[in-house]
């Protein structure tokens, strides 16, 4: 399987992510955004990409955010 998205976990003041995850599907995006989101506690931001165009970002608490 190809992956095509990929979750960068970023914490304030970091320039690189802490973890960064590649996945297939979108489903696999949904279902493991909350499970990083507990696994990093106190994250910036998590950041969804296809390819190298950034789809859409989430704040520690898994809301939408705006890109920056």
């Amino acid at each position: 399987m190809r992956a095509k998205y990929t979750l960068k976990v970023m914490h304030p003041g970091e320039a690189f992510p802490t973890e960064t995850v590649t996945l297939g599907t979108s489903a696999e995006v949904t279902e493991t955004i909350p499970r990083l989101l507990a696994k990093h506690a106190g994250c910036h931001r998590i950041h969804v990409h296809a390819g190298h165009a950034r789809l859409f970002s989430v704040d520690c608490h898994g809301h939408t955010v705006q890109a920056e």
